[in-house]
Parts: structure tokens; C-alpha cells; sequence
């Protein structure tokens, strides 16, 4: 496997990456990127209305999460997409800001925090925390919920699940100020780069 190949599977949430030869910074086709998100959406939505039951929990979520990200690598396979290069002072991608945020609230919000609240809190303490943990994606099923009855895997699918939303508000603000920034930036340059007759 060459070591391109080995980024481009690396990259399943099209994440920007360097080119191991010449420090290039390098990204995926967004054309590529949009056509293939479009696909693995629809494959995934398929596979979820045929699997879908009224006992869906968390697991549940993990297996489509898991799909998906299975359907990506496989089209990266198949289909390696064309390289580019990143324009400069484009913002973030969304495949960083949901392995951030992912880890942030497996780690920090549960593992750390969950931690935490059983030694030094109450079981009330506890349920609450673990409420919050398991909005917004709850609101669709109470199958979702985090308690303390349910597994490891259970918990893990609905933290991946809800890092989504998370991942996508700060995504959307990230990206919003960012242009802001951006347009700003240019409006100055053309008005410090206008020339101006000395005589006036």
C-alpha cells in the first residue's frame, strides 16, 4: 500500500493532510467529496430503515456510524479521488471539527467528567450528567438515552451520534467568522491598495 493510499484511508472525513514527499498540503476533490457524501448518505439511510427496530439503541447508532465510515473508505478504495490543494485561509474542515469534538465528549464529558461525578458526586448527580450526554439525538427515541443500565457500546454510539451536532454548530461558526474575517481582510486590501492622486 503506498503511503498516499494510506493517507487517502486515513482521510475517510476528507481531512487535510501533507504529502509525505514534498510537504505539500493536499485535500480531496470537493467535487469528489460532495458526490460520494451524497451516496454514502443515501446507502446509510437505506441500510438504517431496513435495520431499524422499535428496541434501536445505541448500538444501533454505532453500526451506522460504523457503515458509513466503512462505505467511505471503500470509495476511497475503488475510486481514489483526484488531489488538491487547499486554498489558503479556507477555514476548517468538518472531518476535524468531528474528530475533535468526538473525542472531546468521550474523554472529557464522560470518561473524565463521569468519573468525576462517581467519586465525588451522588447518583443523582450522575443521571443528570448522563441525561445531557445523551441530547439532542435522544429526543428521537428514548432507546437513546444514556443510563447506567445500558453497555459501553451503547454509550459509545450515542456520544459518536450526538458529536455530529456538535461538530456541525461549531463547524457552521467556525467557518461563518472565518468568511467574515475573510471578506474584511479584502475589503482593506483594496482600500489601502487603491491609488490615490497626491494632488488631491
Amino acid at each position: 500500500m503506498s503511503p498516499v493510499l494510506s493517507l487517502l484511508l486515513v482521510s475517510a472525513y476528507n481531512l487535510r493532510f501533507y504529502c509525505p514527499f514534498c510537504e505539500t498540503r493536499l485535500g480531496i476533490n470537493p467535487t469528489y467529496s460532495r458526490w460520494t457524501l451524497l451516496v454514502i448518505v443515501l446507502l446509510t439511510a437505506l441500510v438504517a430503515l431496513v435495520t431499524h427496530s422499535a428496541d434501536s439503541g445505541g448500538t444501533w447508532l454505532l453500526a451506522m456510524l460504523l457503515t458509513a465510515l466503512a462505505l467511505r473508505t471503500g470509495f476511497l478504495t475503488a475510486l481514489p479521488p483526484p488531489l488538491v490543494c487547499p486554498r489558503k485561509g479556507r477555514g476548517i474542515s468538518f472531518g476535524d471539527c468531528y474528530i475533535r469534538t468526538a473525542w472531546a465528549m468521550v474523554s472529557v464529558g464522560f470518561a473524565l467528567e463521569g468519573w468525576a461525578i462517581v467519586v465525588l458526586g451522588t447518583k443523582q448527580e450522575l443521571h443528570e450528567h448522563l441525561l445531557a450526554l445523551s441530547y439532542p439525538i435522544a429526543l428521537l427515541s428514548r432507546n437513546f438515552l444514556i443510563t447506567s443500565r445500558r453497555s459501553l457500546i451503547d454509550v459509545l454510539g450515542v456520544l459518536l451520534a450526538n458529536s455530529y451536532f456538535g461538530a456541525f454548530a461549531i463547524w457552521l461558526c467556525v467557518n461563518a467568522v472565518h468568511a467574515v474575517l475573510r471578506r474584511n481582510r479584502v475589503a482593506q486590501l483594496g482600500i489601502t491598495g487603491s491609488n490615490v492622486d497626491p494632488e488631491d
